[in-house]
């Protein structure tokens, strides 16, 4: 069994806070979709109607940011997405 340091488990509470919290903002600007509608390859959330796509995209980023760097691991300077258009979004939030 793996036992783990009072501060690494700490770090990892604060961590998930922060995912919960940019998670939250993020599926405030998505319609959910109902059981029936989300079947096989069909999106189960999609963004409300009026929102700004840029804020959606920055939003997008904020929750796959990594929290806490990897054991072993350098932190990243930049962010990985794979859509369309982010290289630009990205460079200009980190300034790379």
């Amino acid at each position: 069994m793996a036992t783990y340091s009072a501060d690494y488990l700490k770090r990892l509470l604060t961590a998930v806070e922060r995912f919960e919290e940019a998670f939250g903002r993020w599926m405030e600007t998505q319609e959910e979709s109902d059981h029936v509608q989300s079947r096989g390859l069909f999106p189960t959330v999609w963004p409300k109607d009026g929102q700004d796509q840029s804020a959606i995209r920055m939003l997008e980023l904020d929750v796959a940011e990594p929290q806490v760097p990897l054991p072993g691991r350098l932190p990243s300077r930049g962010r990985v997405c794979a859509s369309p258009g982010s290289e630009s979004l990205i460079r200009s939030r980190t300034g790379l």
